[in-house]
């Protein structure tokens, strides 16, 4: 969800850049490609590892069974 929020925070600034858009006498800040597709990477990379962690904390160790006696 955060990765979608990010991806439109970063059009509607590169559309109001583009737009020349100006807001309290400031225009829109400009954003190169590269910050935004490095964020979102590094987003879900940090994303992935807390996912990876977080099955292998929540692993547990094969109960032992007893056989019966016949």
């Amino acid at each position: 969800m955060f990765v979608l929020l990010l991806i439109g925070f970063v059009l509607f600034l590169a559309g109001g850049h583009t737009a020349h858009l100006v807001v309290d006498g400031t225009d829109f800040p400009y954003i190169p490609q590269w910050i935004g597709i490095f964020i979102i990477l590094t987003l879900m990379f940090a994303v992935g590892l807390y996912q990876n962690w977080w099955d292998s904390k929540g692993e547990q160790k094969p109960i032992r069974l007893r056989h019966r006696e016949k």
